[in-house]
């Protein structure tokens, strides 16, 4: 229908601009050349609704065919024209923008009244001087009739370019009405998809998210803040745990080893006095026979051989006692050799037991050198009583004491033997046992280690989960800050947009009511075509008026426009103090991750000089367990002040964020009467300028019945001079 209506209004516009220049071709050469004009100026409007009529029906379209799931906005703005792109983005997101219309065809309507006025008062400019020539060159009324038809006749033509110039004007507007009305329903189908399918790009949708968004942290903050209470108090508990069994472990260990070592001491002890009281039985049990055997045989052969032997008694005994001497001194050099070889073992023994038992070194090591003593003075003191007992027996014997010193010689070397043999057998058990107790020790001291690597290891882990979980949530919080000031310098800049296009929207109304008023003046001077010069001398006053009226209307924008600034004064007002609540709100947020930074390094700094103490500690000697226990203590201590300073953090956070939330409702208070108060400014402005439409209405009927009155009285006098002229003339 619209398509229709565009067509036959630019139709009858050129029709007529075609007639009126049809009649001027060959008569008037100025009239066509003003019609021609007249035409350019019409195809230059029409050209413009054309498209402009283009851009709306590519809105049309494009609203048409919205995706339901539409994700980005840009994809969707790619098919609007360029012009309508930008609008039509501000639109969706919120701000009151109005999009554009037609630039030239407002001003192009009323220039074409102004041409058709134009080549019309040229026409009349150039009759009327024919008229005056007329009349002045001759005074008979036949003549001056005769003249003054001519120019008469010629004012059709002159009248021919203002209904050229109003018809194509009629059209034009006619058209641009249209084109609007197109305009104007896709913009309420632009409208009603905004609240459908365009809700998720709008600002006020994302205000409405985050207000949600920071509504639903603050009800998570104090979770948080319990949750890090219980996690310190689970800290804490764990840490008092963990110091009371590793004082029950040492405890247990040192009743353990001083068990061990105690029964350790008995057995060696119970062993060797054993060992020893056997080897010496078995001494006296194998001399007994073999001394009673020999002093039977001796006494039998006494008699038989003391007479034999008597003469040989001195020889032999200086034999005798230089063989005893010999075989002393070889049984002396054997003894001494196998008490060598029994310190050797016994060294040795000390030193795989120094080299096991790291922290007994001392306490065996006296151990084994009061047992090397006791089995010396042991030894010796037998040495020494076998000496004696052959000194005296080699008194009695004097005789055949060889074979019997060759057979005690042989069965003593066999006892000795025997005696070493008994003694490694001691000594190999005495290395088992202690082999069984080294391992024994090295495998609670290693399952001691393990634990403790457990421990620390277990320690480790949640120290690192809870530095790791720290930074997250110190992340997190940074992130959502940074959310924050992101949202709330895009509110400010679209707040700055939203005003700065509330001003442009009202200076384009005020455009508009210029334009209206233009229009209206228009419409005054198409009707005052009709007088001739009288009425033309006597119209000289409606530009007066008009211009008062323009001059009013001046002072009444300038006077907006001077509340337009105070308003944007205080609203730049109103944003430096949200600057200043944001420079507030960074600095806060910088102070507190400043002191959560602080208290993690602190607790991190603690936490490594803790395990590095207790590392230390678990390396030393198994004695500074208990000041271990008592450091852990103290470092359950810190971490239990640490704990509550970060509680407190959390609590001046949670306090910093319920002020920001506040800051925020008072901004949005703020800017809600804002935005009342502009748009009551706004009202205000159009009840003005509606108000200075009807006074300048009224103005102008005003103006055109005072026009009225002035042009009868002068055509009165014009046609009584004429017949008193006329009357004059019959008689001469």
């Amino acid at each position: 229908m619209n398509r229709v209506l565009f067509g036959a209004a630019f139709g009858l516009g050129a029709l007529a601009i075609l007639w009126i220049g049809a009649g001027f071709i060959g008569n008037d050469l100025l009239a066509l050349t003003v019609t021609l004009l007249i035409g350019l100026v019409y195809g230059i409007g029409c050209f413009e609704m054309l498209q402009y009529r283009r851009d709306t029906a590519s809105l049309a379209a494009a609203l048409a065919n919205v995706p339901g799931n539409l994700d980005r906005l840009d994809l969707w703005l790619g098919k609007l024209p360029v012009t309508l792109q930008n609008p039509v983005r501000l639109r969706i997101e919120g701000e009151r923008i109005v999009l554009p219309g037609p630039v030239f065809t407002p001003y192009l309507v009323g220039l074409l009244v102004m041409l058709g006025l134009l080549g019309t008062f040229i026409g009349m400019v150039v009759t009327l001087n024919g008229a005056v020539l007329a009349l002045e060159s001759t005074t008979e009324l036949q003549a001056m009739r005769a003249g003054l038809a001519t120019p008469i006749k010629g004012l059709g033509l002159a009248f021919g370019t203002s209904v050229a110039g109003v018809a194509a004007s009629a059209m034009l507007g006619l058209i641009s009405t249209l084109s609007r009305r197109e305009r104007l329903h896709a913009t309420s189908q632009l409208d009603e998809c905004i609240g459908k399918e365009f809700r998720g790009f709008s600002l006020n949708h994302h205000r409405q998210e985050t207000y949600k968004a920071l509504q639903f942290q603050a009800q998570a903050l104090p979770a948080v803040a319990e949750r890090l209470n219980a996690m310190a108090g689970q800290m804490e508990s764990m840490t008092q745990s963990m110091t009371n069994a590793i004082v029950e472990g040492q405890k247990q260990f040192q009743e353990t080893a001083a068990k061990t070592f105690s029964d350790l001491a008995a057995s060696v002890e119970q062993s060797l006095k054993n060992s020893l009281a056997e080897s010496g039985r078995l001494a006296g049990e194998s001399i007994q026979p073999l001394v009673e055997r020999t002093m039977q045989t001796l006494a039998e052969q006494a008699q038989q051989t003391q007479d034999q032997l008597q003469s040989q008694t001195q020889q032999q005994l200086k034999d005798l006692t230089e063989q005893f001497s010999d075989t002393a001194a070889e049984v002396g050099r054997a003894w001494e050799s196998g008490l060598q070889n029994y310190d050797q073992r016994q060294q040795q023994l000390v030193m795989s037991l120094d080299d096991s038992m790291q922290g007994f070194e001392q306490r065996f090591a006296g151990l084994a050198e009061q047992l090397v003593s006791g089995l010396s003075e042991q030894s010796q003191q037998v040495l020494q009583r076998l000496g004696e007992g052959d000194a005296q027996r080699l008194q009695q014997w004097n005789d055949q004491f060889k074979n019997a010193s060759a057979a005690l010689v042989h069965s003593w070397e066999q006892n000795s033997q025997r005696m070493l043999e008994q003694q490694q057998q001691a000594l190999d058990g005495f290395n088992r046992q202690l082999g069984v107790v080294t391992e024994t020790a090295e495998r609670n001291s290693n399952s001691m280690l393990s634990e403790w690597s457990q421990v620390l290891t277990q320690s480790g882990d949640l120290v690192r989960e809870r530095m790791q979980s720290e930074e997250q949530w110190l992340t997190g919080q940074a992130e959502r800050m940074e959310q924050l000031t992101s949202v709330l310098k895009a509110e400010l800049t679209q707040l700055r947009e939203e005003e700065s296009g509330r001003a442009r929207s009202a200076v384009e109304r005020l455009a508009e009511l210029e334009t209206v008023v233009a229009t209206h003046l228009t419409q005054l001077g198409t009707a005052l075509e009709t007088p001739m010069l009288q009425l033309i001398e006597a119209a000289s006053a409606a530009p007066k008026a008009a211009a008062e009226v323009l001059e009013q209307l001046r002072r009444e924008i300038s006077n907006n426009i001077e509340r337009d600034n105070e308003l944007l004064q205080e609203r730049e007002r109103l944003m430096a103090d949200l600057s200043a609540v944001l420079g507030s709100l960074e600095t806060a947020s910088a102070d507190q991750r400043a002191a959560i930074e602080t208290l993690v390094s602190a607790s991190t700094q603690k936490l490594t000089e803790v395990s590095e103490r207790f590392g230390r500690q678990v390396e030393g000697e198994t004695a500074k367990l208990t000041e271990m226990a008592d450091h852990l203590e103290a470092s359950a201590v810190d971490v239990s002040s640490l704990s509550e300073a970060f509680g407190y953090a959390v609590e001046l956070f949670s306090e910093s964020n319920d002020k920001l939330i506040e800051n925020l409702n008072r901004v949005e208070t703020a800017l809600d009467k804002s935005s009342v108060r502009s748009d009551e400014q706004l009202a205000y402005y159009v009840a003005q300028a509606r108000e200075i439409i009807d006074l300048s209405m009224m103005s102008q009927k005003e103006i055109i019945e005072e026009l009225r009155n002035k042009a009868e009285v002068p055509v009165a006098e014009t046609e009584e001079t004429v017949t008193e002229t006329v009357a004059e003339g019959e008689p001469s």
